[in-house]
C-alpha cells in the first residue's frame, strides 16, 4: 500500500441461499506507510463454492473452503439420490483454507455418465451443503 492513497472495496452480502442482500460500497485512506511484509492472516469459514465450468464436459473442478483442519467429504448424486461417484471420502485432513477437486464425469467403476443434471454435496465436521451441477455433451 501507498502513502496518502485512497483504496476502495465492494462487500456484497448473501443470504442462505446465495442471493444478495446489501450493496454497500467501503473504503478507507492510509495515513502512515505500511509494511507489506506483515504476516497476512485469513479466516475461513467452511464452504463449497460451486464448481467451474458449469455446465461441463468432460471436466469441472470444485472449489470449497475449510474452516478448521479435518475431513472432508464430497460425493456426486445422480437426480433419484443415488450415489455416483466419491470425490473425497473423508479419510484425507485438509488444513484451513480454499481447496478443489476435479469430476472426470465418471462414476465409481469409471464409466462416462450420461448427460444430465447431478448434485454434489459437501459435508466438513458439521457443515454440509448440496449444490446443482450439469454435465453437458
Amino acid at each position: 500500500m501507498f502513502f496518502d492513497t485512497r483504496y476502495y472495496w465492494k462487500v456484497i452480502p448473501s443470504n442462505s441461499g446465495g442471493q444478495p442482500t446489501d450493496n454497500k460500497k467501503w473504503g478507507f485512506r492510509t495515513e502512515n506507510e505500511t509494511n507489506v511484509d506483515d504476516e497476512v492472516v485469513y479466516a475461513f469459514k467452511s464452504r463449497l463454492l460451486g464448481n467451474f465450468p458449469n455446465p461441463f464436459n468432460p471436466y469441472t473442478t470444485i472449489l470449497f473452503t475449510i474452516e478448521n483442519v479435518g475431513n472432508v467429504e464430497i460425493n456426486v448424486y445422480d437426480v433419484r439420490g443415488r450415489l455416483i461417484r466419491t470425490l473425497l471420502d473423508g479419510g484425507r485432513k485438509f488444513e484451513s483454507g480454499i481447496h478443489s477437486v476435479t469430476w472426470d464425469g465418471r462414476d465409481e467403476n469409471s464409466r462416462t455418465v450420461s448427460s444430465g443434471l447431478y448434485f454434489y454435496r459437501m459435508t466438513a465436521g458439521e457443515y454440509t451443503e448440496t449444490r446443482r451441477i450439469l454435465l453437458m455433451k
